[in-house]
């Protein structure tokens, strides 16, 4: 099994750092699913619950490995690196495993330990959170002239959300939908001021800046995993332009 852990651009499975002989020896929390959450809602007098909708918690992880330093002084500086790898908040940590490489923004889950259990040699463990539970592979764009579709796909295992962006001249607004669902912007698009949304979060910016209230329709949708499925665009009146769809493969 060839295996590469990559935190804040730190390779710690590598027999020539800097430092010396880096390795990982466990992870764990990166291959199940984490753990779900979702709220109650008992019938009264009746058998069971009602449905409520079931959500992940954050992703907790631990990577457990070693450094054997070159010499003494690498032993101090090798430990200074591995205490303060997420230093100043979230950091991208990217695990490959036999060719899959798949990320998450992570932070620190309480303080890292470090052991020096002989002259050179020092055992490490390092506890992390991802808020976002989930893990992203790698990037698509998709591509359309405003007024067509393009078939939307990705190679994860989870629903994508994606950033739509929008860039021409439609004067009344347009609208995209995917699978039934649809979402229709009032807000006109003028030549040079690209409009970005995010359907994760339905925050629709004009050139950079947030707008409020130009979302008639707000049908927010994501890109489920497998078959290629259309996603439809259309201005509402007239106009032209182009419609980018980006997002990452999404896993569990």
């Amino acid at each position: 099994m060839s295996l590469s852990v990559n935190l804040a651009g730190m390779e710690l499975n590598n027999p020539s750092s800097r430092y010396g002989y880096l390795e990982i020896d466990d992870i764990d929390g990166w291959i199940n699913a984490p753990a779900t959450k979702q709220t109650q809602n008992a019938r009264v007098n009746a058998d069971g619950d009602f449905p409520a909708p079931v959500y992940y918690e954050s992703r907790f992880i631990t990577l457990s490995g070693a450094l054997a330093a070159k010499s003494a002084p690498e032993r101090w500086t090798g430990s200074n690196m591995l205490a303060s790898l997420l230093n100043g908040g979230e950091k991208k940590l990217v695990i490959e495993i036999d060719g899959l490489a798949q990320w998450a923004m992570v932070q620190h889950n309480g303080q890292p330990e470090i052991d020096v259990v002989a002259n050179r040699l020092i055992n490490y463990q390092l506890t992390l959170k991802a808020t976002d539970p989930y893990k992203y592979g790698g990037h698509n764009d998709f591509s359309v002239a405003l007024g067509s579709a393009v078939n939307l796909f990705h190679r994860g295992t989870a629903d994508a959300w994606p950033i739509v962006t929008v860039s021409g001249s439609a004067p009344a607004g347009y609208a995209v939908s995917l699978n039934g669902r649809l979402v229709r912007i009032t807000e006109p698009l003028v030549s040079g001021s690209a409009h970005t949304l995010n359907m994760r979060t339905g925050v629709l910016k004009v050139a950079g800046t947030r707008v409020y209230g130009r979302i008639e329709v707000a049908d927010y949708w994501s890109v489920p995993p497998g078959e290629p499925m259309a996603a439809n665009t259309a201005p509402v009146t007239t106009g032209s332009g182009t419609v980018q769809f980006d997002f990452y493969d999404t896993y569990i």
